[in-house]
């Protein structure tokens, strides 16, 4: 009974439903920005890191009877830079798919203003409904491209580690190279079915 007379008190300020859809808006809005922001940063410094390690093992000198070690050194190297760019193309990939569930809750917010307030015609102020969405694997969004890059440079460094591999398993140069863009290939078909099947999953 308490309970009932406090929630009939005329003191009491009545709910606005608008204050949570405001709310609502902004941090939807805070969480788009964010995945924006981190899909830059993450492969910026994927980018960066990959840079400065081929500089490094560029200028390294290779003499003497350790040949051998450091070919397989540097295939070493190259090997955790494909496998560090695997794993930031999938992150990628999960930072396109949190912008896009940002973007249909941006529109779910729409739909119910819309039919709300049908007088104020508000479908003529929105650029993206649910029909005019981008789709989650655009291939010309900057997502993707930047997907891209990274997918063609860990690509690099899967070819360089499986090349320096072989030579310092003494196979001629041709054929660790040969080898090297065989597994180049594979790696950048495994690569983007993967980015294109994370990016699809719904959230």
């Amino acid at each position: 009974m308490v309970a009932e007379k406090q929630n009939h008190s005329p003191d009491q300020k009545p709910l606005d439903p608008n204050e949570i859809l405001v709310a609502e808006f902004n941090y939807i809005a805070s969480t788009a920005f964010q995945a924006n922001e981190d899909r830059a940063r993450v492969s910026n410094y994927y980018l960066m890191t990959a840079g400065a390690a081929v500089a490094a093992i560029l200028g390294a000198r290779i003499e003497g009877e350790m040949r051998a070690a450091i070919y397989w050194g540097f295939a070493a190297v190259f090997g955790a830079l494909a496998i560090i760019g695997l794993l930031t193309v999938l992150e990628l990939a999960r930072l396109r798919s949190a912008w896009m569930a940002s973007a249909r809750a941006m529109n779910k917010l729409k739909n119910y203003y819309r039919d709300h307030c049908p007088d104020a015609h508000l479908e003529q102020a929105f650029a993206w409904t649910d029909d005019t969405l981008p789709l989650p694997a655009k291939r010309d969004s900057v997502a993707f491209l930047l997907a891209l890059s990274v997918v063609l440079v860990d690509a690099g460094a899967a070819v360089a580690s499986v090349a320096f591999l072989g030579i310092g398993m003494n196979r001629t140069l041709l054929e660790s190279w040969l080898l090297g863009l065989l597994v180049g290939l594979i790696f950048v078909v495994i690569q983007l079915k993967l980015y294109f099947d994370w990016v699809a999953k719904q959230k």
